[in-house]
């Protein structure tokens, strides 16, 4: 077990010299493979071993044998490799790290220039707008395109949320070669116009989640408070309702007609936003208004709260979040599943003892090509060796990366205990 994180970078650089990619074959030289190798008999593409920044020596060779290990994932070739990383991995090359940057800009102006026909008088019109809106479009498309080609696991590619925004792009294009490039703003506008003028900004803003990591830190929160949500939802309208009828019966007829003018009342007072459309005109409807005002003031902060803390939480250990969200996506992207891990394990249990230390898992990562320096492989291991061990195995893997996937790869009651062992048996 290193004992610090330069003890594990000398690793590291060990496993690099000596145990990389293109020294599988033979490390001996002496003709057959190495019997003691953990990808002793698998066929990889040879590399160079010199350390370079540039693109072609990060992504020179393709994992090709490690890919039989993959329920959804396929071999790609050099070229493909380097464009898949140029597209996928920002931090696979300085060129990747550039390209992201450019998107990024293009994404923002392509959101603005939507809005700059809609407004009085239009700031851009007529072919200078359609010549704009097509050519974002196109570079859209082809980047999609690109990226579908290339892609290792194109099953999975169609399952992922942002990849299905970025899929309505075509969808645009096509429709505003339809109804013409040029489109004609005026005081009414057309359901193409508006589609094209007004949606396509929201799609467009989007395609930026996918280039946005840290978005992951805030639907985090939400998901881990999703259970208290519900349970402060049903005393939210049972207070709107008790409210909404309250004032519905004090207050005349001529102030608050109907049952549903009562309730937009009550709501506006809820969360305190007070359009002063609708106010009580009677003392006793001011009185049910005041009494709901505090208690809303009270109630609502609840909520609020819980978020909040729940953000505060994720954010102090976003590092890891983040590092574990980007592994996971890693893995899919490239068609690794749970199911997946178990073997990868084995094939690089060097030493058959079940468990990998920090050199074999390093040497499964890098040959895996998840993209992760070595500061994160050596953060993501001990954050894996939660006993401090020393050695990880397959189940300490799935189980803090598919917690939710555990039972179904390991089955049940590893202890005897008669409970499902979702954390491991008991000691």
């Amino acid at each position: 077990t290193p004992a610090s994180q330069d003890e594990y970078v000398m690793q590291t650089t060990a496993v690099d010299e000596d145990t990389s990619l293109g020294s599988h074959k033979d490390a001996e030289g002496d003709g057959p493979d190495d019997p003691d190798d953990p990808l002793a008999g698998i066929t990889i593409q040879k590399r160079s071993l010199r350390r370079s920044d540039s693109m072609g020596s990060k992504a020179s060779t393709t994992s090709v044998a490690i890919r039989r290990y993959s329920s959804n994932g396929r071999a790609l070739g050099k070229r493909a490799t380097v464009l898949y990383l140029l597209l996928e991995d920002a931090d696979s090359s300085r060129m990747a790290f550039w390209y992201k940057i450019f998107m990024q800009l293009l994404l923002f102006v392509s959101v603005g220039t939507p809005l700059l026909q809609v407004v009085d008088p239009p700031l851009i019109s007529g072919a200078a707008a359609a010549v704009l809106e097509t050519s974002f479009d196109c570079i859209f498309s082809l980047e999609l395109l690109a990226r579908l080609l290339v892609n290792p696991a194109p099953r999975v590619f169609f399952l992922n949320v942002f990849n299905a925004i970025d899929l309505l792009t075509p969808a645009v294009l096509i429709l505003r070669v339809a109804v013409g490039l040029e489109i004609a703003v005026g005081e009414s506008l057309s359901a193409s116009a508006v589609l094209l003028l007004c949606f396509t900004p929201i799609l467009r803003l989007m395609k930026m989640l996918r280039r946005w990591g840290t978005i992951h830190l805030l639907t985090k929160a939400f998901i881990d408070v999703l259970e208290a949500l519900p349970v402060l939802l049903f005393p939210l309208l049972a207070l709107t309702l008790l409210f909404s009828t309250l004032i519905y019966v004090v207050e005349p007829r001529d102030n608050i007609p109907t049952m549903a003018k009562a309730v937009w009342l009550t709501m506006v007072t809820m969360t305190t936003v007070g359009y002063g459309d609708v106010t009580p005109t009677s003392v006793p409807g001011s009185c049910v208004v005041g009494v709901l005002v505090i208690s809303s003031v009270m109630y609502m902060a609840m909520p609020v709260a819980i978020l909040g803390s729940s953000f505060t939480t994720v954010w102090q250990d976003r590092d890891t979040v983040m590092l574990l969200h980007r592994t996971k996506e890693r893995l899919m992207q490239w068609g690794y599943s749970v199911h997946d891990i178990p073997v990868l394990f084995t094939v690089f249990d060097k030493d058959s003892t079940g468990e990998l230390n920090v050199k074999e898992f390093v040497r499964m990562i890098k040959t895996m090509k998840l993209g992760l320096t070595d500061e994160q492989i050596f953060a993501l291991f001990k954050t894996f060796d939660g006993d401090g061990s020393g050695e990880i195995d397959d189940k300490e893997f799935v189980r803090v990366l598919f917690p939710s996937k555990y039972v179904e790869v390991y089955g049940t009651d590893e202890d005897g205990d008669g409970e499902v062992d979702v954390f491991g048996p008991r000691g």
